[in-house]
């Protein structure tokens, strides 16, 4: 779930006197609490700790690896720095001087200006149950942003691509994915509280995969098997680049009339299958073509967080041998073992054309008999 303050202008006459009755008391409970900004390496550990200790006594938090957080704010790895700029906080209290709390704003120009009046982001909001120290954060981060010319901001948000540590999870505290978002449940509540609204809503699904494929899948994936021109298999390894190619293309074609679409670029693709390459389950990455053409995309992969999760954030050089070794012969050492029995569907798609040949659900039918052959017990469909 998504949410959005808009017209957080400083003209905003309605807006500086709602701001100026709750001042008092906002005040009051705010010297609890002190704001750092994150501007050294040292600080950059602190706020990736905070989590750690929110988060402690709660069984199925997975920590977001620290390489990962650290190429969102390192201008010479994550693009979104050409065209835009981010800054991060970590809350302590002033009492103890304990962390308790943190946030990041950042804005892309090109994204902004696609609103009518240029909107920024806050994300990677952690925070305790205390209004005082929520309106702290989300004030600092809403002041930041105006300064730089943003009137409006949406949140919780990714500097970048929004395929991780992207929203608010508001149903289904269970074990999160490799890059979803995970929180507590009263975090909504902060977030109205302040005045934010919900702007979208995004829904992943739980499949136990162990119970095979539904009978209407199975007719339909039946029926579609004798019409001539259709073909379902599967990416592999040796042939990534080809299969690089048919994603781009079916992606730029289903996606195009999405709000804010972007294509995917040649190197964009180029980029993504480096980074596929490592942790692909060849046989549920699942691909359509009708007459040889690029048609339908059902790409799932392994949930990582299972095998993550002991490293509490940590993946250093022997940590990351370790791992390629282990997921060879895709990820054999891992399934052997009951480690892994997850996995996410990252993205399905058809294009428009092909979209009445039913496609979806013959991918969905050719991919769950794979992954109960991989081992895995359950699924998720990814956001919806």
């Amino acid at each position: 779930m998504q949410y959005a303050l808009r017209q957080i202008r400083a003209a905003d006459q309605k807006w500086l006197n709602r701001l100026a009755t709750d001042l008092p008391l906002q005040a009051m409970a705010a010297a609890d609490y002190r704001l750092e900004p994150v501007t050294t390496s040292a600080q950059a550990k602190v706020w990736r700790q905070v989590p750690h200790a929110l988060y402690a006594n709660d069984p199925h938090w997975v920590a977001p690896l620290n390489v990962d957080l650290d190429k969102v704010f390192d201008p010479r790895k994550n693009p979104a720095f050409g065209n835009g700029q981010a800054q991060r906080w970590t809350l302590f209290r002033t009492l103890n001087h304990q962390p308790v709390g943190r946030i990041a704003a950042f804005f892309q120009r090109d994204k902004a200006a696609r609103y009518e009046r240029p909107v920024g982001n806050f994300g990677f909001f952690e925070c305790v149950d205390d209004p005082a120290a929520a309106h702290l954060l989300l004030d600092t981060a809403r002041d930041w942003l105006l300064e730089r010319g943003m009137a409006g901001m949406d949140g919780p948000a990714n500097f970048g691509e929004n395929d991780r540590y992207a929203g608010l999870l508001v149903e289904g505290f269970s074990h999160p994915s490799f890059g979803m978002n995970y929180n507590y449940s009263f975090y909504a509540t902060l977030l109205e509280n302040y005045g934010l609204r919900k702007y979208y809503d995004q829904v992943s699904m739980h499949l136990p995969v162990r119970l095979g494929v539904p009978e209407r899948f199975q007719k339909a994936a039946d029926w579609l098997k004798r019409k001539p021109g259709v073909r379902i298999t599967h990416a592999t390894r040796k042939d990534l680049p080809f299969y690089t190619r048919a994603f781009q293309k079916v992606y730029n074609d289903a996606w195009q009339h999405h709000l804010h679409f972007t294509p995917i670029t040649d190197e964009a693709a180029a980029k993504l299958a480096d980074e596929m390459r490592p942790i692909l389950l060849e046989r549920i990455m699942v691909f359509a073509f009708v007459d040889d053409e690029p048609a339908g995309i059902l790409l799932s992969v392994p949930d990582l967080n299972q095998i993550f999760k002991p490293l509490r954030g940590d993946f250093n050089l022997w940590q990351k041998l370790l791992f390629l070794w282990r997921s060879r012969n895709d990820f054999a050492w891992y399934r052997q073992r009951g480690i892994l029995t997850r996995c996410r569907a990252l993205i399905v798609g058809v294009r428009p054309k092909f979209q009445k040949f039913g496609l979806d659900v013959s991918m969905v039918a050719y991919g769950i008999p794979e992954a109960i052959n991989y081992g895995l017990t359950e699924g998720e469909l990814g956001w919806g």
